[in-house]
C-alpha cells in the first residue's frame, strides 16, 4: 500500500500543503474563503495574485475536479493533478490540459483551454508570493495514470 501515503496530506511538501490549503479555501465560501484570502495577503500576495488563484479555483469547479475540504487530511486524486499542472507551469512545461481520465466534463476542449489559461498565471502568482512548487509534484500525476486498479 505504498501509493496510499502519496495522498496523505501531511507527507506532501509544506508548500504544497499551503498551495491546497489556499485552493481549497476558495473552493469553498465563507470562513474558508476569508481564510485563504488572509494567506494570500500574508504571503505578500496582491490583487493580481488573489485574482489569478480565485480563477483558477473557479475553473477547477467548473471542470468537477474533486477539491477537498481544506480541513481535509487526504488528497484527491485531481488535487494531486492540480498541484503537477501547476509545478510544470511553473517550469514553463505546461502542455494543454488533457481530458482527466473517467471525467467525461473536462473532455470538452474549451474548458481544457479555459483551464490551461488559469493554471499558468495561478503558477506565476505562486511564484510572486514565493511559492515554487518541487519537481516531484510533477512526477507524482504521472504515477497515478499508471497506478493498478
Amino acid at each position: 500500500m505504498t501509493g496510499i501515503t502519496a495522498f496523505m496530506l501531511r507527507r506532501r511538501a509544506l508548500r504544497e500543503q499551503r498551495v491546497l490549503r489556499i485552493l481549497r479555501g476558495l473552493a469553498g465560501t465563507g470562513a474558508a474563503q476569508a481564510e485563504a484570502h488572509a494567506e494570500i495577503t500574508a504571503l505578500g500576495g496582491d490583487l493580481r495574485a488573489l485574482h489569478a488563484l480565485h480563477a483558477l479555483a473557479s475553473r477547477l469547479g467548473e471542470a468537477a475536479l474533486e477539491i477537498r475540504e481544506p480541513e481535509a487530511q487526504w488528497l484527491s486524486a485531481d488535487e494531486v493533478r492540480v498541484l503537477a499542472w501547476l509545478a510544470r507551469a511553473q517550469r514553463k512545461l505546461l502542455p494543454p490540459i488533457a481530458p482527466v481520465p473517467g471525467r467525461p466534463s473536462t473532455a470538452n476542449a474549451e474548458q481544457a483551454a479555459r483551464l490551461t489559461a488559469a493554471i499558468c498565471p495561478a503558477a506565476q502568482a505562486l511564484c510572486s508570493m514565493g511559492i515554487r512548487l518541487p519537481a516531484l509534484a510533477m512526477t507524482n500525476a504521472v504515477a497515478l495514470s499508471h497506478r493498478p486498479m
